[in-house]
């Protein structure tokens, strides 16, 4: 807590001290991650031709009321709650449950997993799903995605790639994944 003068002035001069610092170990982890100049990377931004998409069934907001929770529950990625119990075994995404069958972690593995599957059940039973979605026309300016709603357009700033990992780097940002202005007039 600042009480006097004298103690806020060094309070401050302390403040700056541990903020040069946090600068000067954030530059040098940016020198060793070799970044690319944000303007090269937006001269070679990720370039495709994408096709007209199909215009969604219905624009704008969308509520899902009392949504059947065993339909969510079917597509849970249980990777990160592994990882999370640090039981790091064989676990390709798509072949679960591979980590079942590792020597080292499998067994605890399913005990884990039987313990989720218990309290996952106990809630579902609980709970109501419900979610709320909106669908808006869309499009990219420079690197941000503008989103048209009510007559306003709210700009989203996004951010580019700017690690170099090779020489022909493509540095994509999620605007390069927009239409132009005019693919939603």
């Amino acid at each position: 807590a600042v009480v006097s003068t004298q103690s806020t002035g060094k309070y401050i001069g302390d403040v700056r001290k541990l903020y040069e610092r946090i600068q000067l170990d954030h530059d040098k982890t940016m020198q060793r991650k070799n970044i690319t100049p944000l303007r090269e990377c937006r001269n070679r931004r990720f370039k495709c031709s994408l096709p007209t998409p199909p215009p969604p069934n219905q624009l704008g907001v969308q509520v899902f009321d009392n949504y059947d929770l065993k339909e969510v529950a079917e597509l849970i990625d249980w990777k990160p709650f592994f990882d999370v119990w640090q039981l790091r075994g064989r676990y390709p995404n798509r072949s679960f449950p591979k980590i079942f069958d590792d020597k080292t972690v499998g067994a605890e593995a399913k005990k884990l997993f039987a313990d989720a599957q218990e309290m996952l059940a106990e809630l579902m039973t609980s709970l109501k799903g419900k979610a709320v979605i909106g669908l808006f026309p869309a499009h990219s300016q420079d690197d941000d995605v503008v989103i048209r709603h009510g007559g306003r357009d709210l700009t989203c700033y996004m951010l580019r790639q700017q690690i170099k990992t090779g020489k022909e780097d493509v540095y994509a940002g999620t605007a390069d994944f927009n239409g132009p202005p005019e693919s939603h007039d």
